[in-house]
């Protein structure tokens, strides 16, 4: 089977301050792909393909980041896997070649990345699957993380790209655990990401909220844990518990901006002719792991419910009705991960939206 997609986006939009236009933000792109589904051979199936991105950026005015630049990314890729006895074999890998040019004396910038990867899943027992993923992935620099010279006003920063940035590379590890009956279920991962070249945003100084960033690149390594599990009540109602929990270094520091842990619980309910419905609660703990120029970041609780029709206007024409609150308990959030993590997120909303497809 032969699959192709592409895509064109042209996109602008204006940031207005009083009467006037402040800054312009325009970005063009065309992304195209080809995936060739194969046979099995020697009982391996997957898929190879090749894809070529391509996006031309230019922001103008008082925000303008960085000079007019172009990046073009070519890349080949490969997915296969295979059954032998109670294992199931996946093998992968991607290669880019990337291409940045830049409408300014900064160099331009040529490199190309090489990933790959493998997962085993063994069935040791009815119901149990045991993983194992291993990867090394290498990812290439992003035109803002290169070429960043200015004001950002959305997170209140002034970056400052680094051209000498090379790809980010990593060496990842992951186990998990699963078991599914028909009515419990449950799925343990822990995993731990060791990267040569982590490239981030760092603060190199601050006055009053605004700071001064600056992208580098440095040895780091993240690790942690994602457990969920949810029982069938009865044919209408399913509960589960849910959490996850992930702690960075960079170079032995505490990494900036990494989101607290969370633990929660939620129901899904499917009602009778298409209605269904959702009610979560979870708990985000407090974030005391900062570096310099972030501050502690206090927990909060978070309650949301959703309620849905599903349905057909016309033969093979679908479509959905849903009505979601959010933060019923208007509390104060604030998140991390963000520059702005002094400044709390929404409080209550609520959403209503519909859904077609033909």
């Amino acid at each position: 089977k032969l699959r192709a997609h592409a895509s064109y986006t042209d996109y602008q939009h204006d940031e207005i301050e009083g009467d006037s236009v402040a800054t312009t933000f325009k970005s063009k792109g065309y992304d195209a792909r080809l995936e060739l589904v194969h046979n099995p051979i020697a009982d391996w199936e997957g898929v190879i393909g090749a894809q070529y991105n391509r996006q031309k950026l230019n922001i103008t005015g008082e925000e303008s980041l960085m000079n007019p630049n172009t990046t073009e990314k070519w890349s080949v890729f490969g997915l296969e896997h295979k059954q032998i006895g109670d294992f199931h074999v996946e093998l992968g890998a991607r290669a880019d070649q990337q291409k940045i040019d830049i409408d300014s004396t900064q160099k331009d910038f040529s490199d190309y990345a090489i990933s790959y990867s493998g997962a085993v899943n063994w069935a040791f027992a009815p119901d149990y699957i045991l993983s194992l993923a291993a990867s090394h992935q290498e990812r290439l620099p992003l035109a803002q993380e290169l070429y960043a010279n200015g004001k950002h006003f959305a997170t209140n920063t002034y970056e400052r790209g680094n051209e000498n940035l090379g790809a980010e590379k990593s060496n990842n590890l992951e186990l998990g655990l699963h078991y599914e009956a028909d009515k419990l279920d449950y799925h343990v991962h822990v995993y731990h990401n060791w990267y040569d070249s982590y490239i981030y945003a760092a603060t190199t100084d601050q006055h009053d909220n605004f700071r001064l960033v600056d992208y580098t690149q440095d040895k780091a390594k993240f690790y942690g844990l994602e457990a969920e599990t949810g029982y069938q009540v009865n044919e209408m109602y399913k509960v589960g518990l849910f959490g996850d929990y992930v702690r960075g270094k960079i170079d032995g520091a505490n990494a900036p901006r990494v989101p607290a842990g969370r633990l929660g619980t939620k129901v899904n309910a499917g009602f009778a002719d298409g209605w269904t419905g959702m009610a979560e609660y979870y708990h985000v703990f407090q974030q005391d792991k900062f570096v310099d120029y972030e501050q502690e970041t206090q927990g909060y609780n978070m309650v949301n419910v959703g309620l849905s029709y599903a349905g057909q206007y016309a033969k093979g024409n679908d479509y959905r009705v849903y009505f979601n609150a959010n933060n019923l308990l208007d509390d104060q959030v604030y998140s991390h991960a963000s520059f702005l993590s002094n400044i709390p997120q929404i409080g209550r909303n609520f959403s209503v939206g519909v859904e077609l497809g033909f």
